[in-house]
């Protein structure tokens, strides 16, 4: 989300504060947390890997390596960073609706 929505032409903030609002994050799974897919009732992480986002193109290696496949992914229309400021408000909804998946995954809040 470092980029303006363009389709509403919303910025993080406000897709943060219409995210919270409408409570997308308990009906619609595109916005649930991830933990909710791969870890039990007790926060217990229930696959064998968890890949990231950030280094895809290094974990799919490692995957394609782990199953036999002689394959490659490569990155296309990457975005480059955003500079809009995002909200404190905005932070503060999505360290709250995402806090699990900071913790588990070990990210650290500094969008």
């Amino acid at each position: 989300m470092s980029q303006k929505i363009k389709k509403e032409g919303m910025t993080v903030s406000d897709f943060a504060l219409y995210l919270e609002d409408a409570q997308l994050y308990l009906c619609n799974p595109m916005f649930w947390p991830q933990f909710m897919y791969i870890c039990d009732s007790h926060l217990n992480i229930m696959v064998d890997s968890v890949f990231r986002y950030e280094k895809i193109e290094e974990d799919f290696k490692v995957l394609s390596e782990k199953i036999g496949l002689s394959s490659s992914l490569q990155s296309k229309n990457r975005s480059q960073p955003s500079n809009e400021n995002i909200s404190e408000e905005a932070k503060r909804i999505v360290g709250k609706i995402y806090k699990q998946d900071y913790k588990i995954f070990n990210y650290t809040m500094n969008i």
